[in-house]
């Protein structure tokens, strides 16, 4: 959690602050180019409609832009670039 969040050893937690909770059996994914979420997951090897069930997307043809994060799980498909 302390990676997920760029948090130290020595970091204080606030009231209200927000976090990011790691996944055992998943990652966050940075997107890194611009594309919809149907290349996406075929470029990875994705079940596109896993993909978009778990990141409450309802349009295959929607476009992910650059920083947007995507939680992909590990336990479906490759998830390896080509």
């Amino acid at each position: 959690m302390r990676k997920a969040n760029g948090l130290s050893p020595t970091d204080v937690l606030l009231a209200g602050q927000t976090l990011k909770i790691a996944y055992d059996d998943g990652i966050v994914y940075e997107v890194e180019k611009p594309q919809t979420i149907e290349a996406f997951a075929a470029e990875y090897h994705l079940d596109l409609e896993d993909v978009m069930s778990l990141n409450y997307i309802i349009d295959a043809s929607t476009k992910l832009e650059v920083g947007q994060e995507l939680f992909l799980d590990l336990n479906q498909g490759e998830a390896e670039a080509k």
